[in-house]
Parts: C-alpha cells; structure tokens; sequence
C-alpha cells in the first residue's frame, strides 16, 4: 500500500475503506501524504493493521484532515516505524495510540 495515495491533492473523500483489505499489508508508509484536500477517513478504524511495521509519513500534509476519532482501534505492536505520520497536520481530535516504539516527529 506505500504510496497508494500519495500526492492525490485533489482527492477530497474517499467511500468505504472498511472494505479495503488489508490483511496482508506490512508497509502503509505515504499512503495518504499530501492528499491536501481530503476532509475525511470514515471507517479507518476498520483497517487491519496487525501485521503493519511501517507507518511513516501516513498523513503528512493531509491539512484539511480535522480528526482521527477511529484509529484507537489500530493493532499497532508491530509497528517500528511512525516517524512524521501526522507531519504538517492541524488535527483537533487524534485518538491515542498505544506501545509506539519510534515516534520521531509524529
């Protein structure tokens, strides 16, 4: 999934993603980067990421972007790497995530 999105500054919204299987996914690093004009993620809670270890750079430059009220449900033990995931962001509202081990500018 790395870079799936990325540079996508005219993409303002994106239907279901619950349904986008993920299950097999280790890297979801610049998924989402500078997708500018994008105002929301519903049903990202949804998304497997229990076999994830990077997510860096996931959000970064996603300024319309108000909240993330769902990513609490994330499995993220596996994950090494979130460096810069909400990088250039003006979040109201992040849910906490839990057991980061490498949050260099998160």
């Amino acid at each position: 999934m790395k870079w799936m999105l990325a540079g996508c500054s005219s993409l303002s919204s994106l239907k279901d993603i619950s349904k986008w299987f993920t299950n097999n996914v280790n890297d979801m690093s610049w998924i989402f980067q500078v997708c500018s004009s994008l105002s929301s993620l519903k049903d990202i809670s949804k998304l497997y990421t229990n076999n994830v270890n990077d997510m860096s750079w996931i959000f970064q430059v996603c300024s319309s972007l108000s909240s993330l009220k769902d990513i609490s449900k994330w499995y993220t033990n596996n994950v090494s790497n979130m460096s810069s995931m909400y990088k250039d962001c003006y979040f109201y509202y992040i849910n906490h995530i839990k057991k980061i081990k490498f949050m260099n500018y998160i």
